[in-house]
């Protein structure tokens, strides 16, 4: 990690001893980072194999071993290690943060494959609020089958939060559709596999490019 701010070029953080638990996942390679407006020294950061972190650059050392005496981690927004694929999780990219910055939203894969958004409470405890799969599984594996699984599962968020918006139907045929905006926000993601239409999630037509937004 890099901070402008400090006369060291490269910062490396280290994790508490929560993180070495058998019930923790690991972290892997630092793959999104959000800064918090709340406090400029408090930074959101995406591991590679889907388990976050709330991180004090404060804390950070130019080095491996002095960074393993401080601990720079504030909050661990972890995921049990019997839902998250670590492997399939590395195809899982982005990081968000709500308005509020009350909590963090960040996609992975679980191990039936299927990509679910993991929502952690970042004000506080750092508790995994809920999960939300936003595949059809039976849908995505019969689509593996008729392709010889050459397409891998993937998914991309943006860190862009945007008004909470839905498309409308008009009563009279003639009408085109149009989008009304709610009180709400949300967060747009592109994935290959089909979203359910079970979820809060509007599915989106396949000319769409696989371009879906979420609602909170």
């Amino acid at each position: 990690m890099l901070d402008f701010r400090s006369h060291d070029d490269v910062l490396f953080a280290h994790a508490s001893d929560s993180s070495h638990s058998k019930t923790a996942s690991f972290f892997g390679s630092a793959a999104s980072v959000r800064p918090l407006k709340r406090d400029d020294n408090l930074v959101v950061v995406k591991g590679s194999f889907g388990t976050c972190r709330l991180l004090d650059i404060r804390k950070l050392s130019n080095n491996i071993e002095s960074a393993r005496h401080r601990q720079s981690t504030v909050l661990e927004l972890s995921l049990s290690n019997h839902i998250v694929h670590k492997t399939k999780s590395t195809r899982c990219t982005g990081l968000a943060v709500d308005q509020a910055e009350s909590i963090a939203v960040a996609p992975f894969a679980a191990r039936d494959g299927d990509i679910q958004f993991a929502i952690w409470d970042i004000c506080s405890t750092g508790r995994l609020l809920r999960t939300l799969n936003v595949n059809n599984s039976i849908d995505k594996r019969n689509s593996d089958r008729r392709d010889g699984n050459s397409n891998t599962a993937f998914c991309e968020l943006s860190d862009v939060v945007t008004c909470g918006s839905e498309m409308m139907t008009c009563d009279e045929e003639s009408e085109p559709p149009f989008i009304s905006c709610k009180k709400s926000w949300g967060l747009w993601f592109k994935t290959n596999l089909s979203v359910s239409s079970s979820t809060s999630i509007d599915p989106a037509p396949l000319e769409g490019g696989g371009i879906h937004h979420m609602l909170f």
